[in-house]
């Protein structure tokens, strides 16, 4: 790799850890990293619930939810964490959802971002039965060598423009994040990870609850985003 090369990923990288860190919801340096989705282009009133870092042993209270309210989802799941709870993987696509990929071991992808989408791929796929077309990096951080391997996969990057931070927050607070945020097409990220995940699940019925309200519907990803 030639040092103009490595400078000018080197500064893309910092240019979106930044953006990550400040919380912006931008698209302005996607253009860099060919095809990446922040939301969904469509005047419906449509909104994408997303969910990152499973599955676990909190997949199960979601997809209850989801399956109670009548909504579809798209999870984005970890390889090591669908190797330990495959029938979840499997219970996911049983009930209509969808299913993309969020690396092998959710690293900062400044290395070995190869492996760990295609590794992260073969497995889903395998433990699915079917082909995965989405993926969403971990931590949401971008490099063009990343995007490059995306498109060498056949995967769509798909980003978000609702990002609540349910892991760290009160449930009153994710909502209220929520509500401020969605407009027609946003993609909502929510976490269904390891760990203690009640405050995102006692906020996720109201969520639904509030758009409905709204006349929001809920629809999958892979229904928008084919070609």
């Amino acid at each position: 790799m030639g040092r103009g090369m490595r400078a000018w990923a080197l500064l893309a990288a910092v240019f979106a850890l930044l953006a990550i860190i400040a919380g912006f919801e931008i698209a302005a340096y996607a253009g860099a990293f060919g095809r990446v989705v922040w939301h969904v282009d469509t005047k419906d009133k449509v909104l994408f619930l997303t969910f990152d870092d499973g599955p676990s042993e909190n997949t199960r209270a979601v997809l209850d939810i989801l399956r109670e309210n009548g909504v579809k989802a798209t999870f984005f799941v970890v390889g090591k964490q669908a190797a330990t709870h495959p029938d979840a993987v499997r219970a996911i696509l049983k009930e209509g959802h969808g299913l993309g990929v969020h690396s092998m071991t959710h690293p900062w992808l400044w290395k070995n971002a190869s492996e760990e989408i295609v590794l992260s791929k073969m497995l889903t796929e395998n433990i699915a039965g079917s082909k995965v077309s989405l993926f969403r990096p971990p931590h949401g951080f971008m490099t063009p060598f990343v995007a490059l391997e995306a498109e060498e996969n056949n995967l769509t990057v798909v980003m978000w423009n609702v990002f609540p931070y349910d892991y760290k927050r009160g449930a009153d607070e994710i909502i209220s994040k929520v509500e401020e945020k969605i407009k027609p097409g946003s993609i909502i990220v929510l976490h269904d990870g390891p760990g203690n995940r009640s405050e995102m699940i006692e906020a996720l019925p109201r969520i639904i609850a509030i758009a409905k309200s709204r006349n929001y519907s809920f629809g999958l990803l892979e229904d928008y985003l084919r070609d």
